[in-house]
């Protein structure tokens, strides 16, 4: 990397020799503004160069005796439109902060390189919007909480023969609270609309294991750019993750099914998919779930599911069916 050596030279110990006291200096410096630059970041990890366009901040002012917030903006484009935006507010006394990051229309077909490495696929797309509320103190700031929501329209995922086998017209989610510190994780929504889901079994395996290399332990768990030695990265004592969704819900999705198990493939087809969960967390103790779908573009299937998450043998299913023809198991 090419800042190893400047990072080095002034991270020298100092002269325990020299024992002359550094004297309080004050400062003052007002209208710090960075204006249109450009920046190329070179990865040389997945052979990848991201560039960023229009890169633009603004603080105001900055001081030695500062009573009041600094403010500071950021912002810059994306090469293929779109952009993140950033309003930083800080108290310099007690080191309170609070900011709002905007990021508009990044596409993520950019990050193929990335996912290719965890992946055999052979596109990844999808536009990504959010609005994040950050609160925390820079004394701490492993300890702040996050909130805001996050959008993905039109995402896609083609496997190596050119199939999609994952996608999704739009997918939403509200978060009331992530609080990373103490794990816990709270979503007031999370909406799943116009889904697409292509799963292929087969006497050895299914699609999904094959594509994120799940078949072998040994394959597509850890990058071979990802080793890391035990000691660069702190880490906090593992404890229990404390996860709450109070409405998730999935709409018009479609699953397109393949069993390879007979002698020929059998194909089957649901669509008009409709999910609805409420109130799901690390300590439920039963989860209803209401379902209803077509069958085959024919018959219709209309479900409510109750389930024990700590014993799935223990469940109440009750199911109509209507419209099913038999033929289509042949």
């Amino acid at each position: 990397f090419n800042f190893d050596d400047l990072i080095a030279f002034y991270s020298q110990p100092e002269d325990s020799l020299n024992t002359e006291v550094s004297e309080t200096y004050k400062f003052s410096i007002s209208n710090i503004e960075l204006k249109k630059s450009n920046f190329y970041f070179d990865d040389k990890n997945v052979d990848k160069e991201t560039h960023i366009k229009d890169f633009s901040f603004m603080i105001p002012h900055i001081g030695w005796n500062q009573k009041e917030k600094s403010n500071a903006d950021l912002k810059f484009n994306f090469e293929n439109g779109g952009y993140f935006q950033s309003a930083l507010n800080i108290n310099p006394i007690d080191g309170e902060f609070d900011a709002l990051v905007t990021i508009k229309d990044l596409y993520l077909n950019p990050f193929y390189e990335y996912i290719s490495e965890y992946a055999e696929i052979n596109d990844f797309k999808g536009r990504l919007n959010s609005q994040i509320k950050i609160k925390g103190n820079t004394n701490e700031a492993i300890k702040s909480i996050l909130s805001g929501s996050v959008s993905v329209n039109d995402f896609e995922m083609v496997d190596t023969n050119g199939k999609t086998f994952l996608s999704a017209k739009q997918m939403n989610t509200e978060l009331d609270s992530i609080d990373y510190f103490n794990n816990n994780y709270e979503l007031a929504s999370l909406t799943v609309e116009g889904s697409y889901t292509f799963f292929q079994l087969d006497s050895i395996s299914n699609n999904f294991f094959q594509i994120f290399k799940l078949n072998d332990p040994s394959e597509g768990n850890v990058s071979k750019n990802s080793e890391i030695t035990s000691d660069t990265i702190p880490s906090k004592t593992a404890q229990s993750i404390n996860y709450k969704i109070n409405k998730l819900s999935l709409n018009n999705g479609v699953l397109d099914y393949t069993d390879n198990l007979t002698g020929q493939p059998f194909n089957y087809n649901l669509s008009s998919i409709k999910i609805e969960l409420d109130s799901i967390n690390n300590k439920n103790k039963w989860l209803d779930i209401y379902a209803t779908m077509l069958l085959n573009d024919r018959g219709t299937l209309k479900s409510e599911i109750g389930i024990d998450p700590n014993n799935y043998l223990n469940s109440t299913i009750n199911i109509a069916v209507e419209k099913f023809l038999l033929q289509d198991l042949n």
